[in-house]
């Protein structure tokens, strides 16, 4: 009764969209007990690692393509934050000039991270975006304008 309950709660908290991904939950949990890979189910892993040499291997490529995906479409619109000069790229986001970056990622479907730099290249990095670091990026959300921006003026 209890795992009715969680479920229950799960589907009320989770939308629709990512519900899909938890039916595979419970196959990884079963190749995990078997000492197989909880991602292929095919090889053994090595000592103290949950997935095989080959995931793992596919993962890091993945992560590093995602990465270097990121930069490039950072590099591209300035790569410094256009309010206050930040450079760390850990800290820069792609911000929409104008707003509209809700309405934006609904139409395209909900990208957002990696998938919203593939789109940008694939589009050939239209106009209307700019850098801008977490910290601006955010309180131009919350306060219409940065306190870099209003400080200046």
């Amino acid at each position: 009764m209890a795992d009715s309950i969680k479920q229950t709660y799960i589907r009320m908290v989770f939308p629709a969209w990512k519900w899909n991904m938890w039916p595979k939950q419970p196959i990884r949990d079963q190749r995990a007990a078997q000492g197989l890979c909880r991602q292929c189910g095919k090889v053994k892993p090595s000592p103290g690692f949950t997935w095989c040499e080959t995931c793992r291997s596919k993962n890091i490529r993945t992560k590093v393509w995602r990465q270097a995906n990121r930069e490039a479409a950072i590099k591209h619109y300035g790569g410094i934050c256009n309010c206050c000069g930040k450079t760390d790229t850990r800290f820069l986001t792609i911000d929409h000039i104008d707003g509209g970056g809700r309405k934006h990622r609904k139409e395209l479907g909900n990208p957002g991270g990696n998938h919203f730099f593939s789109i940008l290249k694939k589009q050939g990095y239209p106009e209307g975006y700019q850098v801008l670091c977490w910290d601006c990026n955010c309180a131009k959300h919350m306060y219409g304008e940065c306190p870099h921006q209003t400080d200046k003026k």
